[in-house]
């Protein structure tokens, strides 16, 4: 990786080193037979800007991309990919699509079990 290199930077990187490690994890648990019972979650706990800082890099935000992982997840990219403006004209903030709590509440629901009282 080159700093600098906009491409295949430091986030490029990041992100790579999270799904070998996912893989890793995931190939561990189906060796122990224990595929049919994990769900996993991965996320930042904040969003990112979608214009640059200065830095080669975006500032904290509200929306950012959420990760689950699993045999029983039904694979696929949810959501839409939003609009980016001519530069110039860009609006730092994007809009979060699906909040990170009724993702935990739908995993508690219907993964744990536990109902909403």
């Amino acid at each position: 990786m080159s700093l600098g290199n906009t491409t295949s930077g430091g986030h490029s990187g990041t992100l790579t080193e999270l799904s070998n490690a996912i893989k890793d994890f995931m190939d561990d648990i189906k060796a122990k037979g224990l595929e049919e019972r994990v769900l996993g979650l991965a996320f930042s706990e904040f969003g990112r800007t979608i214009k640059s800082n200065g830095n080669l890099g975006t500032d904290h935000g509200v929306a950012g991309p959420m990760f689950l992982f699993g045999k029983h997840i039904n694979p696929g990219i949810f959501g839409i990919n939003p609009l980016i403006p001519a530069p110039g004209t860009i609006n730092p903030v994007v809009s979060m699509q699906y909040d990170y709590r009724l993702v935990y509440q739908s995993i508690l629901q219907s993964w744990f079990c536990i109902l909403k009282k």
